[in-house]
């Protein structure tokens, strides 16, 4: 999955319960390192990223703290945390 500059992985996890029939949910919780950044700001540079790398955007289903999109079958969501500045993003697939 594309990430904007500066954003790091903290972490996989495989998380094994289901969302509807059959489907696994698997979460990356990401951290920006230098320096926080305010949400409105972390939104825009994950808004780039995705639409660079040709990623469309669920714009019905998205808010101000969540970016979703469907992709090749997968439901993303990228949901930011926190609401002045944003220390964290955490992303979620499930197909």
């Amino acid at each position: 999955m594309p990430a904007p500059p500066g954003l790091t992985f903290t972490g996989v996890f495989d998380q094994s319960y289901q969302v509807g029939l059959g489907s696994k949910t698997h979460e990356a919780d990401a951290s920006y390192t230098n320096p926080p950044m305010p949400c409105s700001q972390l939104l825009a540079e994950w808004t780039s990223t995705l639409k660079a790398a040709h990623w469309k955007i669920d714009n019905a289903n998205s808010t101000t703290s969540e970016i979703r999109l469907k992709r090749k079958g997968y439901f993303v969501s990228v949901v930011l945390d926190g609401i002045g500045t944003c220390a964290h993003s955490s992303v979620g697939v499930s197909g």
